[in-house]
């Protein structure tokens, strides 16, 4: 067994010194310097206490407590941000465990703002290469230092060309420029936060060669007052551009363009030749004046024509007379009618003597040219040239020269010959007697002349022409004569030509005319007597006859002339309808051969209109042999092969009877017989 005791020391009891030594304190940040505000900075503070412990580490800014520090490895940490610009004052308060206490303070600087830089120099303009030019920088920072200053293309802002010389308050930059063209170029300035500023684009023009251009005018001659001409200048500068063009008329600026197309407008309103300029300026003022561009200024001619009468009888002669007048002097005269050239005059007066051969109004102008060539038209001086002369004219018949032309013929062609030299045929027109037939306004002139009903017999022709003057002649009379040949019958159809006593029949009729169809008439063909008339078409005639017999019938058709035509005779077999007919008929057919021994049925199909049939007697060459009271009516009649005489020709015929007493007599019916060997 293990005893643990405890063993109890006396000691005396000893006095602890007193701590009168405060900590020592190291105070810094990761930054003292700041260019972008609400910037985190960390704070580091190292504590030594040799005597006691450190009880607490407190942040100020100023003497206002941020919050305190905390114990990380070795050393005190403590982070915050700064959200103003300017000097930060910062203050560490370190507390031992005896309530002494150390501070140390760190001042930490925010400084956002970019310094501000600009450059210039005295020669933004060379005018030969290669040339050293010197630019003057200045640079400041409101709130730092500035510790740089480099001079950039502006084309390539990350390599710089160099770094700027102090010089005075600013700074200088020797440049030597190589090439000519348009030169850029940008400072930057840093100050002590890291922040960078920069400058403008510093230009400077490098052109040793002067622009080149040529001028053009919109006209090369003006003849009205005033008149608008545009001056336009085509420049070229290959090095620093052009900067602006001046327009000069002689020694006069007129006008000043800055951008292209360079152009101004000037208005020409007094007269003589005008010389124009265009001096043109590049970037560097260098100046190039371009040739001379004249603008001839002459007014156009002047030019006023008459006639001397306003009414010419044709054929005649009127005179024109034209006045023309010109600044510099006027060539010749020409006169025209439409585009026809009539003359021209090259002294005053100017005159021209028309020759009136055509009718109708005239238009006529004077055109007036000067030495330079301008022509100018006069208004048109007018006349009427009129014919006091009637036409020409002659007639023929173009066809059925020699004979009679009938209403159903071709028609006449009727054709005129008429002509008038000075205003010309109007139109002509056609008379059959005084009646106007036709007109033609167009040669040849003429006309077709169908003839119609009344125009039958001896007709008397003429042509009437009319010249554009309205004078008017009358040609020769021209004779022929024609006849009517009546309607003319497309078919005649009689409904039946056999039919009882008391019955109608119809007759439909087509028929024409060269005119029209006044009425269509049934007769009798005996008497002429009308029975029936129809006056519209389609035609149809109905008609009953009265009596029995075989009765003829025509028809005729009048036109609205009164010429007829008769269409040849129909009879019409009208029947008793008292009387009976029959037809006889056999079993075998007529003249046909019968083998003996045989028989054959005669069969009488008999009919009455009116009454009844009471019977039927049939006959062999004359002889009777039976009778039938009942239809069919038949009878058989046979052939043994030992009568003699059966191998013969066998004649029949039946006689039909009605209680009317009336009888009627069939056909008569053959048949043969013959023996079998």
């Amino acid at each position: 067994m293990l005893t643990l005791g405890l063993i109890v020391t006396a000691c005396n009891t000893a006095q602890v010194p007193k701590d009168t030594t405060p900590p020592t304190v190291t105070f810094s940040s990761n930054t003292t310097l700041i260019n972008q505000l609400n910037t985190e900075v960390e704070f580091s503070v190292v504590a030594v206490e040799k005597e006691s412990t450190i009880s607490k580490v407190e942040i100020f800014e100023g003497d206002k407590l941020l919050g305190t520090a905390t114990l990380s490895g070795d050393k005190y940490t403590f982070k915050t941000k700064i959200a103003t610009k300017g000097q930060h004052t910062f203050k560490v308060r370190v507390t031992n465990g005896a309530g002494l206490k150390t501070e140390s303070v760190l001042i930490v600087t925010a400084d956002p703002d970019a310094p501000t830089v600009a450059a210039t120099t005295a020669t933004p303009v060379i005018t030969s290469v290669p040339k050293l030019v010197e630019m003057n920088i200045t640079a400041s920072d409101q709130d730092g230092t500035i510790t740089k200053v480099q001079v950039f293309a502006a084309n390539d802002l990350q390599n710089p060309l160099g770094d700027a010389l102090p010089k005075g308050n600013g700074y200088v930059f020797p440049y030597q420029i190589q090439t000519s063209g348009v030169h850029q170029f940008v400072v930057k300035a840093t100050d002590n936060a890291g922040n960078v500023g920069q400058s403008q684009a510093l230009v400077i023009l490098a052109d040793g060669t002067p622009p080149t251009g040529t001028l053009t005018a919109s006209a090369s001659l003006v003849n009205v007052f005033p008149t608008k001409v545009t001056l336009n200048a085509s420049v070229a500068d290959p090095e620093t551009n052009v900067s602006k063009v001046e327009f000069y008329e002689g020694l006069t600026l007129i006008g000043t363009d800055t951008t292209a197309p360079y152009t101004v407008d000037h208005v020409v309103s007094t007269s003589g030749n005008k010389a124009y300029i265009a001096r043109i300026y590049n970037g560097a003022d260098a100046t190039f004046d371009t040739q001379k561009v004249i603008v001839d200024v002459d007014l156009l001619p002047a030019v006023q024509l008459e006639a001397n009468s306003n009414i010419v009888d044709a054929p005649g002669v009127t005179q024109l007379v034209a006045t023309a007048s010109d600044d510099i002097g006027i060539a010749k005269v020409e006169f025209y009618e439409g585009d026809v050239k009539l003359g021209e005059d090259t002294q005053k007066p100017y005159i021209l003597n028309y020759q009136a051969t055509t009718v109708g109004p005239k238009e006529v102008i004077a055109r007036a040219i000067d030495t330079r060539g301008q022509a100018v038209n006069s208004v048109a001086a007018t006349f009427t040239v009129k014919d006091s002369t009637p036409p020409v004219v002659s007639l023929k018949v173009g066809n059925w020269d020699g004979q009679v032309p009938t209403l159903k013929d071709a028609p006449l062609v009727l054709e005129a010959d008429s002509f008038d030299p000075e205003s010309g045929i109007e139109k002509v027109e056609f008379y059959l007697g005084d009646k106007l037939v036709g007109t033609d306004a167009t040669a040849p002139y003429t006309a077709d002349v169908q003839l119609t009903g009344d125009q039958v017999g001896n007709l008397v022709l003429t042509a009437r022409a009319y010249n554009k003057e309205g004078l008017t002649q009358q040609s020769a009379e021209v004779y022929t004569s024609a006849f009517n040949p009546g309607p003319s019958f497309k078919s005649v159809n009689f409904s039946s030509n056999r039919i009882y006593l008391g019955d109608p029949f119809t007759v439909n009729v087509e028929v024409e005319d060269r005119d029209s169809i006044a009425r269509v008439e049934l007769l009798d063909w005996w008497t002429d007597k009308v029975l029936v008339t129809d006056t519209s078409a389609p035609y149809s005639l109905e008609y009953a006859p009265a009596k029995v017999g075989n009765q003829p019938f025509v028809v005729r058709a009048y036109d609205q002339h009164g010429n007829a035509n008769t269409y040849w005779v129909t009879f019409v077999e009208v029947m008793d309808p008292t009387v009976p007919t029959v037809l006889l008929q056999g079993s075998s057919s007529e003249s046909s051969t019968i083998k003996l021994p045989g028989s054959l049925t005669l069969t009488a199909n008999a009919s009455v209109k009116k009454g009844n049939i009471t019977k039927v007697e049939f006959y062999k060459w004359g002889v009777l042999l039976g009778e039938d009271a009942t239809a069919p009516y038949e009878y058989t009649d046979t052939f043994p092969l030992e009568t003699q005489g059966n191998w013969n020709s066998h004649q029949y015929q039946a006689v039909v009877y009605t209680d009317l007493s009336k009888t009627a007599s069939s056909n008569t019916f053959y048949i043969n017989t013959e023996y079998p060997w």
